[in-house]
């Protein structure tokens, strides 16, 4: 990671650490690594602060000599999948996704729909952290052109991908957040009758915010998540089937089957990587290194291989590119449909959720029941952000001593062990001052052996390094 760019673009306190002098110097240099021409779709989810830092992006990009294509508000997604059919040469979200209300971001993506690399954003970082950012002369300024026709292009390519499906009931939550604007009217266009929660655009995320913070539950248990409590008990109540909800800027779908149970994503990754290597007689499926073991099991039975990515989308919709993937995912309900775009796409995986129905013809709980469920176990260890690098050091050379049975190490995103009996993960959050330990096993006795010697092992790492 860069001094700006982090896991997932870049992240701050609006007037803290993303101001508007900085916004403008990034849409300048995003600008300049555009060659200082061509066009930039640029969007919004509903954040209070959105419209101030919109208009220093645009401001920069038509200081640097680009066309700006505003789409208005809009769903990550559909920003990116709208730049990629305006014909631009990059979109840009203006998010910070799950982050709380006083956050806000810049993420940055390719023609294609994927994100940019690690590559690109040192490019741009260095261009921003320079004394001055070249712009253009007084007659090569950009022009804004209004596109507010977003939602409805990208409605219109997922319908034409799918298809419709009539007859299913769909508890849809939005978390107050810009799925609001297109994944309801969506899943009725297909055909479903849909009950809508928390379905108005708010940018306090009043009343919830289900992917705020921690993405992932701290014991695989997903039905624990308490802002997932309306949803759950509403589809129950309504006989519905099915529950979708997105995040804040609806690149992550969560779903709840007919009874009322929160799908697992890592689940919903072996369905799909499932369906999609049947259909192909083989491929590959990429996803990351905290996903479950489940999804190489799909894999071997089907012809399939497993490409394993660091943490975040960017890493996941590259190498889906990279590899000519069926299928890109990750187990915060992120997932990447590469024949529509390479951008995660909520709205889009709602309505292959409800797709599933009409091809099977069962209950979602039914279809899924043959998919083991895996105890998954997670921990938080404190550790200063500049003593992460010497834990992480004595960790990859001590870890093999405090487990046994290691049969692999890798080492694309922190260390992940391949075990007897499951895997265990230990690496360095990119936002928080702590190191983040996943393990899975294949029943809760190992769970807990190896989730108790990881603790005290990094724990003692982690004292030792910091006196």
């Amino acid at each position: 990671m860069g001094a700006l760019f982090g896991t997932s673009g870049m992240r701050g306190i609006v007037n803290l650490e993303i101001t508007p002098p900085l916004v403008l110097k990034t849409g300048m240099a995003l600008a300049a690594s555009l060659d200082h021409c061509g066009s930039v779709a640029v969007g919004t989810d509903h954040r209070t602060s959105a419209e101030a830092i919109k208009r220093a992006m645009v401001a920069g990009i038509l200081a640097g000599g680009c066309n700006v294509m505003d789409v208005g508000l809009a769903p990550t997604p559909t920003i990116v999948y709208a730049g990629s059919k305006l014909g631009c040469d990059a979109s840009v979200s203006i998010t910070a996704s799950h982050n709380p209300p006083e956050y806000n971001g810049i993420k940055l993506w390719n023609s294609d729909g994927s994100g940019f690399s690690r590559e690109q954003e040192a490019d741009v970082e260095e261009l921003i952290l320079g004394a001055q950012v070249p712009g253009v002369e007084w007659n090569n300024v950009g022009r804004v052109f209004q596109r507010p026709h977003a939602s409805r292009t990208h409605i219109d390519a997922i319908i034409t991908a799918l298809g419709h499906v009539d007859g299913f009931s769909v508890v849809y939550d939005g978390g107050c957040g810009a799925g609001s604007k297109v994944t309801p009217y969506l899943l009725r266009e297909l055909g479903c009758k849909v009950f809508t929660l928390n379905a108005n655009p708010d940018g306090r995320f009043d009343p919830r915010d289900h992917l705020r913070g921690e993405p992932l539950p701290a014991a695989g248990d997903w039905n624990r998540i308490a802002d997932l409590a309306n949803l759950v008990d509403t589809v129950f109540a309504t006989e519905a089937d099915l529950g979708l909800a997105n995040d804040g800027d609806a690149d992550r779908v969560l779903v709840v089957d007919e009874t009322g149970t929160v799908v697992p994503p890592d689940v919903l990754i072996a369905f799909f990587a499932e369906q999609a290597l049947k259909e192909k007689k083989g491929g590959t499926i990429v996803t990351t290194v905290e996903s479950s073991m489940l999804i190489e099991e799909v894999a071997k039975k089907n012809k399939g291989k497993v490409v394993r990515t660091p943490v975040g989308d960017v890493f996941v919709s590259r190498a889906v590119k990279e590899h000519g993937a069926l299928l890109g995912a990750e187990p915060a309900g992120t997932f990447i449909f590469p024949d529509l775009h390479l951008c995660p796409d909520g709205p889009f995986s709602a309505a292959c959720a409800v797709r599933v129905l009409a091809e099977h013809g069962r209950p979602l709980s039914e279809i899924l029941a043959v998919y083991e469920r895996y105890p998954m176990g997670r921990l938080r260890l404190e550790c200063p952000n500049e003593r992460k690098a010497t834990a992480m050091d004595a960790i990859a050379v001590e870890l093999e001593d405090a487990l046994s049975g290691i049969k692999g190490i890798d080492t694309a995103d922190g260390i992940r062990a391949e075990l007897k009996d499951g895997w265990i993960l230990v690496r360095p959050s990119g936002t928080e001052p702590i190191l983040r330990i996943t393990t899975e096993a294949r029943d809760q006795q190992a769970l807990d052996t190896t989730l108790e010697a990881a603790q005290e092992a990094v724990g003692d790492i982690i004292a030792r390094v910091t006196r």
